[in-house]
């Protein structure tokens, strides 16, 4: 499996947010099946050390979440931002066979993969993908709602936390690949 989903969790939402949690999943979107999986929480202070900054309104709004959400917050086993990087970068390239090209999914070409490459930087660690084999998730969500009327981000079950990174990945994943079929079935007739 070459496409994975990332999804993060943030102390805010421009590329300069804190990262509080990085989930990840392998997946194949010609089927739907999931491959493996990497999540870590990250402490707020060593994302701070780097530069990122938190934003008011959405601390506020992580407030108004779930307790199950909450969790996050205050996870007794939340990494520093760079060994987090670090691990991740070095999950990647065991999980993939040597120079396969991955295609990074993300939310929104500002969001998930922005704010990566962002802290990436930040960290002075190089970044673990190409930026042209970056994919955007709400792209793919529009053109299943635009051009076959349907919407798998709503009607797939939905299965663990909301905003829960891993979770969260999980379940793009999942609705990704029902969008890409349609679309390659559509495509086919």
């Amino acid at each position: 499996m070459n496409n994975l989903m990332i999804d993060i969790e943030t102390l805010g939402t421009g590329k300069n947010a804190v990262i509080i949690s990085l989930g990840a999943v392998f997946f194949c979107p010609e089927t739907g099946n999931l491959g493996a999986g990497f999540y870590q929480t990250i402490t707020r202070g060593s994302c701070e050390l780097y530069g990122l900054e938190a934003d008011e309104d959405t601390v506020r709004w992580w407030s108004e979440q779930s307790a199950e959400a909450r969790a996050v917050l205050t996870c007794p086993d939340a990494g520093d931002l760079d060994d987090t990087l670090r691990e991740f970068a070095g999950w990647l390239w065991e999980s993939t066979e040597e120079g396969s090209d991955i295609h990074v999914w993300g939310n929104g070409p500002s969001f998930d993969n922005a704010i990566l490459a962002n802290a990436y930087n930040r960290c002075n660690v190089k970044l673990p993908w190409k930026f042209r084999h970056e994919r955007c998730v709400r792209t793919i969500v529009a053109l299943g709602r635009e051009l076959l009327g349907i919407d798998p981000k709503k009607t797939i079950e939905r299965k663990g936390t909301h905003h829960h990174a891993l979770a969260d990945a999980e379940h793009q994943a999942l609705y990704v690949s029902a969008v890409y079929q349609a679309l390659k079935a559509k495509v086919a007739e």
